[in-house]
């Protein structure tokens, strides 16, 4: 999360992997970054809680560097280490990256479409979409499972904001990562 750490480990392993199978290993490359509201203050502090997570995927040289630039910016905001960004720093330097938008869990009352926190998510997700998908190469919504008690009206929740905003869906497992 936050970093592009490991991808030296991760080609290596690929490169292995590819060598010993006598065959083709496409190492996919990305991060995890929190993306905090526009009407955050530009220094972030600690507890300040994100609306969503962006998984961010470099297609080129170029993009890989539009990635490194967005965490750098973003680790610049932070004491700790962290990477916080705002939906205008993704316009900045969004080309070429594939995007894959991970809420987080709503709360209960946010499942009903009048909610402040629902609100927010469909504003910021859908101003995020409509800045970037002309030059982005891809952009989806992330559906998992979370099984909790509260999954099956969170899921509903986050279909109704991608149909609603016409952005595909993807599937995936919760994604972890070390910080």
């Amino acid at each position: 999360r936050d970093s592009l750490s490991g991808v030296v480990r991760a080609h290596s392993a690929a490169q292995e992997i590819s060598e010993s199978q006598e065959g083709n290993f496409s190492l996919l490359i990305g991060a995890t970054i929190d993306i905090t509201s526009s009407t955050s203050s530009p220094l972030i502090e600690e507890n300040t809680s994100a609306l969503f997570s962006l998984i961010l995927h470099p297609t080129s040289i170029e993009s890989y560097g539009n990635l490194s630039e967005l965490l750098t910016l973003g680790k610049s905001r932070t004491k700790n280490g962290r990477c916080s960004l705002t939906i205008r720093d993704i316009e900045q330097f969004h080309e070429g990256l594939i995007f894959t938008i991970l809420p987080h869990q709503l709360s209960p009352k946010s499942y009903h479409s009048r909610d402040s926190q629902l609100q927010h998510l469909r504003n910021d997700v859908g101003e995020l979409y409509d800045a970037t998908r002309s030059r982005s190469t891809l952009f989806s919504l992330a559906l998992f499972r979370s099984f909790t008690h509260l999954a099956t009206s969170c899921e509903r929740a986050i279909v109704k904001l991608g149909n609603d905003l016409r952005i595909p869906f993807v599937a995936t497992n919760t994604p972890l990562a070390h910080s």
